[in-house]
């Protein structure tokens, strides 16, 4: 046969139960503020982040903005290098048509000179001075 327990068993088992659920609540509550502690530092330091990263997107559309310039400058002096060359290479086409006409005009002239110097018996002496 089995024995109640007495009433006195029972509240000072429900005080025990007590004393532990108030101990875990403890331990629990505890445990929540340390993670509430921990969860606010990383919000401050996730504003401190976000503070800089903003500060990146200023500095890089600032950036951008000096890149841009750059391009245009270096597009604006490529146009003109390319205007100059193209000056250069007239040029050197005008002077390679005028080194042909002269380089055809000496030839006649020295086939003037043979033409000539046939014809004048005893040739043409260059002159001693």
């Amino acid at each position: 046969m089995e024995t109640k327990p007495t009433i006195e068993t029972v509240l000072e088992r429900l005080s025990a139960m007590e004393s532990r659920s108030a101990a875990r609540e403890s331990q629990i509550i505890s445990r929540l503020e340390a993670l509430e502690t921990q969860v606010s530092g990383f919000g401050a330091r996730l504003d401190a982040l976000e503070t800089q990263v903003s500060g990146f997107g200023a500095r890089f559309d600032a950036l951008e903005v000096r890149v841009s310039g750059v391009e245009s400058r270096l597009d604006a002096l490529e146009t003109q290098l390319k205007e100059g060359f193209q000056k250069v290479n007239d040029g050197l086409e005008i002077m390679k048509y005028k080194l042909e006409i002269m380089t055809q005009d000496i030839m006649d002239v020295r086939a003037a000179m043979r033409k000539l110097d046939r014809r004048i018996p005893g040739g043409l002496e260059p002159s001693v001075a």
